[in-house]
């Protein structure tokens, strides 16, 4: 769900020095990862509600999100002293980040109002006619949903909710030229501390006090150490197999410390090992799965209107194998996410990034004239 521009260095020892600038493809394949642990998840409940009842759901694959979000704080402060000392350095910044994630995000939203007007009953958790609902769903604007779930109407938007609070926060420290580890350190964790008091029922602004926010600050402290710290391979390979075993085998745990422990630790783990590890990574990629990794975004966001017709289909069919609709779903929704990724995604964002980045150019431009008259 974020880009990543890093490089990688070693000394001659052969301990790894954890990267300082170029296309991270290590990262790349951790964020498919990420995504398809999401969509396994997804299609394991589409299966077990819409062909199989009582099929077993794999519920811990939505540490994926976790994944994610140390990812994204790590890229940011990573390339935070690219924009640092510019001018406008603030609207730069979260105007690349709305660039990034809104087109997509609204298209997929539409495509789903659109979907439910021709087909009524295609989505089970959601319905049309709360209008406001729908306006704060475009908005990032926190919103109880018709099962009383703070969710947008795209369900799997309630994690872009945290994203975009995160780049808020990281633009008003660029905005004051706070260092952006200290001003968001300062936000977030009273926030997630917070989380311990929240009770349901709370008013959807409460949905920000949780224990989440902490893993965009495990990814900035990951990149504040990407220079300095040196880790041996074996021991790099080690981070990434436990990480991902308590991602993904060890039962979560609620509250502030077991959410820290057995999600937002492990992922930090995971993305520092995956970091490290870049210089044997790179150049080895198949780059199948780097286009995948750099559609991730659009496999997020896309799966849930694609996977749930497999099952769907199997059942008109009569084919009641949830195994086959798990994999039916899950490579739908890799073809899906791939189409929109290059005929829609790539192409607009490359669009208005070139668009942003003349208006800058001549709002810079305005400003030094009007600073030399």
């Amino acid at each position: 769900m974020v880009e990543t521009v890093l490089i990688d260095r070693s000394n001659s020892e052969g301990v790894t020095k954890l990267p300082a600038a170029r296309t991270y493809e290590g990262i790349q394949c951790l964020r498919l990862v990420a995504a398809l642990m999401v969509v396994f998840v997804h299609s394991s409940f589409y299966a077990s509600e819409r062909l199989v009842p009582g099929f077993p759901v794999w519920a811990r694959g939505t540490s994926g999100v976790d994944i994610f979000f140390v990812i994204s704080g790590f890229v940011m402060f990573y390339t935070y002293p690219k924009i640092r000392d510019k001018s406008l350095a603030a609207l730069e910044f979260f105007s690349r980040r709305i660039i990034r994630i809104v087109p997509a995000y609204w298209a997929v939203t539409s495509i789903k109002i659109i979907v439910m007007l021709i087909i009524p009953g295609a989505a089970l958790h959601a319905e049309l006619g709360n209008w406001d609902f729908i306006a704060k769903s475009y908005f990032f604007i926190p919103s109880y949903n018709m099962d009383g779930r703070i969710e947008p109407m795209l369900g799997v938007g309630w994690t872009l909710l945290f994203e975009m609070f995160f780049y808020l926060v990281f633009s008003i420290a660029l905005l004051f030229r706070f260092n952006p580890l200290w001003f968001c350190s300062v936000v977030l964790v009273p926030l997630a501390v917070l989380s311990i008091y929240r009770q349901p029922g709370w008013p959807a602004a409460s949905l920000y006090l949780s224990p989440l926010l902490l893993e965009f600050l495990i990814g900035m402290l990951i990149a504040k150490v990407a220079d300095k710290v040196s880790i041996w391979p074996w021991l790099a390979i080690g981070g990434v197999v436990s990480g991902l075993f308590v991602l993904t085998i060890v039962p979560a745990a609620e509250g502030l410390l077991g959410h820290f422990f057995v999600n937002a630790l492990p992922a930090g783990v995971l993305v520092l090992s995956v970091v490290a590890l870049e210089r044997h990574i790179q150049g080895r990629v198949p780059s199948a799965v780097l286009l995948l990794g750099a559609a991730s975004y659009s496999l997020y966001l896309i799966h849930p209107i694609v996977a749930p017709a497999v099952p769907q289909v199997l059942a008109k069919l009569g084919i009641y194998l949830p195994w086959v609709s798990i994999f039916g779903s899950v490579l739908a929704a890799l073809i899906a996410a791939a189409m929109m990724y290059l005929v829609f995604e790539k192409p607009l964002t490359s669009k208005l990034s070139r668009w942003l980045t003349t208006w800058l150019s001549e709002l810079r431009s305005a400003s030094n004239k009007e600073r030399l008259s």
